[in-house]
């Protein structure tokens, strides 16, 4: 698959989760009308901006299949959270003691 084409479809995968989380946050609020939190602009770019995470890991997975992509653009929030809480050891070894992960 062309990864112009991942790149969309892990988007679209990422898209689908915001749209999810969206349309409960509306149903749990008590107005019925759009959270104060889909109203600021730094949530809203934050949210963009983590499609766009989606779309990349897509494409730089090498996936074939569609769904593939959309599975992996939905999971990006996930595959960045526990790759920022991966600890690695320091360049050039560690302690016995200390252990990486």
């Amino acid at each position: 698959m062309n990864p112009l084409f991942a790149f969309g479809w892990g988007c679209a995968g990422n898209i689908a989760v915001e749209i999810v989380l969206f349309c409960n946050a509306v149903r749990q609020s008590r107005s019925g009308r759009v959270p104060v939190l889909y109203r600021n602009p730094a949530f809203v770019i934050a949210r963009i901006l983590l499609g766009v995470v989606g779309g990349l890991i897509a494409a730089a997975w090498g996936i074939t299949l569609p769904l593939q992509g959309f599975a992996l653009g939905a999971a990006a929030p996930r595959l960045v959270l526990s790759l920022a809480r991966l600890r690695l050891p320091p360049p050039g070894g560690g302690r016995k003691d200390h252990p990486a992960i």
